[in-house]
């Protein structure tokens, strides 16, 4: 009895050790290695398992023999609920069986066991049987009632600590998404680029749940697409795609046409359940999935999916728990998407305030330029003028030859106020209907001629007219400018390429490019594969005087010209460029319709009889101007009247009594009255009264618009006697 006794009493102490070890453990998975191992190790029964039911199976969660080496294992192995086990669980009490060989529960295992005996005792929480403990000796009738009575004590001990680890499970897991939650809520907060949100909630769910596949798409109502941003299927990283809405995944198209979640624990019934569903193609299909929709209000705005291969069920918790989080991505994305449109709209109204304020320095520039011209043509055509009368009055070679350098000094000068004027877009234009792609065409040989052998040049032309209403001369020399600048960036040769197309700029366009006015456009391009240009060169490349070519090799002038003459011709030119990847200047002028006539050049005609009798009256507001030009009408023949102003001009007119053939004013004169209202008044008095304007630049409308009236006749200055005597004998002759 003593020894009895004595065993007892060990075998409690060896119970209770296990217990110990049992309810220190919160982890589920260690729970059932612990309990199974301490078992075989401190009870020395043969073999031991615990189990989990689930409607009509058994789980085999962890299993464990006695002896050396033998390690505890976890499974999850199904098996139908049947044999000593599944008798226990059905009649819900302990089972006993002393001999396995006689029980016609006991089910032999394919592997040979030396299973004798077998105890399986129910686990059960709040009266409800969760599974079984099944204890297994190698000798027959190994189990006592008292052993039995203790081993009960066991499975209490172990559904009480199941329930703790369950409780402490679903604690952690509160804690955990608890915690996502708040990072997923700082996200929202502090993220501000929708690619790095989208990492970041990928990278939380990721922890959270298991899964095998992942999508995060993102839904476009209007154009029914789904950007599919992320998408992870094994592990592996898909590439992002946008598919049409009715292409992509059943679990979207469920989800944004109900917008609600889909929680689906078989796939492949439900696809066989629901015949109207497409299936994708997909090599493999997953067994069970969980999707939620993105939501903005009442929008949707995308769909979440995770998908299992296994039977990985997805609870009514999970499924709320990821609509938080979903709600939340959305929130994000959704502040993501009104920061980038308000960045571009800063963005594009910083470019328009920078437009803005490069245009209105052009234009200051332009109007310094204009009137420094201006005034200097003026001092030009006193100085050409009286180089030319001093031409007829001297013989000394030596000082003809002195004359002569004066003269061209002049010409010179008279060439730089003339880009000047052309920048300030005060030039004269005669405007005329010209297809673009003939104008290039009719340059091609030239163009050729004035750059390197080294240099390819292609031209790409519209194979459609490219109707444009210029000046014929001045787009020529917008287009030698940039071949010639293109010519001088490639010092090595490389390649110029002139293209000509039919464009419409939009209203896209236009946000972006303050002066440009929606509407149809001809474009011509002229690029380069030089060595290109930094930004800060690009904001003063169209600058008078700004050059990047060493000193002497360039005035500054030729870009700031084509950028007046596109302007003055209602036009706009723009350059794109980066460091060493080339130039593209690209010009849009106006188109005009289809079905015009181009204008035919005309010669000029020649006239050889410059001298003339008739009475000319003279307005010009500069004494110097005024004094020349009397002079060379003088010795030609013709009788000169002179008048500074307009109130000087027509009361001079009353004191000619033989009448006046021919008036000559400047365009802008000084005085209390222009010189329309002073030509308004002389016509009245003289009808049929012909008119000739000069001008150094101009400001009125005719001339600021670059119109040429018909019946208008018109000399630049700065000018020589032969010019001026040509344009009175053209004017007074066909006027």
């Amino acid at each position: 009895m003593r020894e009895i006794l004595k065993k007892r009493v060990h075998f409690l102490e060896l119970v209770s050790q296990v217990g110990r070890i049992i309810n220190r453990e919160l982890d589920t998975e260690q729970l059932l290695r612990t309990t199974v191992s301490s078992i075989s190790s401190i009870l020395g029964y043969y073999n031991n398992s615990i189990w989990f039911t689930d409607g009509n199976s058994l789980f085999l969660r962890a299993y464990s023999f006695s002896g050396k080496n033998k390690m505890a294992k976890i499974t999850n192995k199904q098996y139908p609920v049947e044999g000593v086990i599944g008798w226990a669980i059905k009649d819900c009490e302990v089972k006993y069986v002393p001999d396995v060989n006689n029980n016609r529960y006991y089910i032999k295992h394919r592997i040979k066991l030396k299973t004798k005996s077998e105890c399986t005792i129910p686990l059960k929480q709040k009266n409800i049987i969760i599974g079984a403990l099944d204890i297994q000796s190698d000798a027959i009738d190994a189990f006592s009632d008292e052993d039995i009575h203790i081993l009960n004590i066991v499975a209490d001990q172990l559904s009480v600590a199941l329930q703790n680890a369950k409780l402490y499970g679903e604690a952690t897991r509160q804690a955990e998404r608890l915690s996502a939650v708040n990072t997923m809520a700082e996200a929202v907060n502090t993220t501000l680029k929708s690619d790095e949100l989208l990492e970041k909630a990928y990278g939380i769910i990721k922890d959270l749940f298991s899964f095998d596949v992942f999508y995060l798409a993102l839904y476009d109502e209007k154009n029914e697409t789904l950007d599919y941003r992320i998408f992870i299927d094994k592990k592996i990283r898909k590439e992002p795609a946008r598919k049409h809405l009715n292409e992509g995944h059943v679990s979207a198209l469920q989800v944004i046409k109900s917008r609600k979640a889909l929680n689906i624990e078989n796939l492949s019934e439900y696809l066989k359940d629901s015949p109207d569903i497409k299936q994708q193609e997909i090599a493999e299909l997953p067994i069970t999935l969980l999707a939620v929709p993105l939501r903005i209000g009442e929008r949707i705005t995308g769909v979440i999916s995770i998908q299992s291969y296994s039977k990985n069920v997805y609870s009514k918790e999970d499924e709320e728990f990821l609509y938080t989080l979903a709600d939340q991505i959305a929130i994000a994305l959704e502040n993501a998407r009104l920061f980038k449109n308000l960045r571009n709209e800063l963005i594009q109204r910083k470019n328009v305030e920078d437009q803005l304020v490069q245009a209105q320095k052009m234009e200051a520039v332009g109007r310094l330029a204009g009137g420094i011209a201006h005034d200097f043509n003026n001092l030009l055509t006193a100085i050409i003028g009286y180089t030319d009368l001093l031409f007829t009055e001297v013989t000394d070679e030596h000082i003809i030859s002195e004359l002569t350098e004066i003269k061209k000094a002049s010409r010179r000068a008279a060439t730089l106020t003339s880009q000047l004027l052309a920048f300030s877009r005060k030039q004269f234009l005669s405007l005329e209907i010209l297809d673009i792609n003939r104008v290039v065409m009719d340059m091609e040989s030239m163009l050729r001629r004035l750059i390197r052998e080294d240099i390819d040049l292609e031209i790409v032309l519209s194979r459609d007219p490219c109707l444009v209403k210029s000046d014929r001369g001045q787009l020529n020399q917008v287009i030698m400018n940039l071949a010639v600048n293109a010519r001088d960036v490639m010092p090595k040769g490389g390649k110029l390429t002139i293209e000509t197309a039919n464009v419409e700029l939009g209203e896209e366009y236009i946000k972006e490019h303050l002066d440009v006015r929606p509407g149809y456009y001809v474009m011509l391009a002229v690029s380069d594969t030089g060595s290109g240009m930094d930004r800060e060169t690009i904001k003063h490349i169209f600058e008078p005087f700004f050059t990047t070519k060493e000193p002497g090799k360039g005035t500054g002038l030729g870009l700031s010209m084509a950028y007046g003459i596109i302007k003055q011709s209602n036009g706009e030119i723009y350059v794109y460029s980066e460091p060493g990847k080339g130039t593209i200047f690209k010009i849009y002028l106006p188109g005009v319709e289809p079905g015009r006539q181009t204008t035919k050049t005309n010669k000029t005609q020649a006239y050889t009889h410059l001298k003339g009798s008739e009475v000319i009256l003279l307005v010009e507001d500069d004494d110097i101007v005024r004094r020349v030009t009397a002079k060379i009408l003088t010795n030609a023949g013709y009788t000169v009247f002179k008048a500074g102003t307009g109130m000087e001009a027509i009361e001079l007119s009353t004191q000619v009594h033989s009448g006046i053939d021919l008036i000559i004013t400047d365009v802008v004169i000084r005085g209390k009255i222009s010189s329309t209202e002073m030509i308004n008044n002389l016509i009245k008095k003289y009808p049929g009264l012909k008119v000739m304007y000069i001008s150094g630049y101009t400001e009125n409308t005719v001339v600021h618009r670059g119109i040429l009236k018909p019946g208008i006749f018109f000399l630049q200055k700065p000018f020589s006697p032969e010019p001026l005597l040509k344009k009175v004998r053209e004017t007074i002759e066909n006027y």
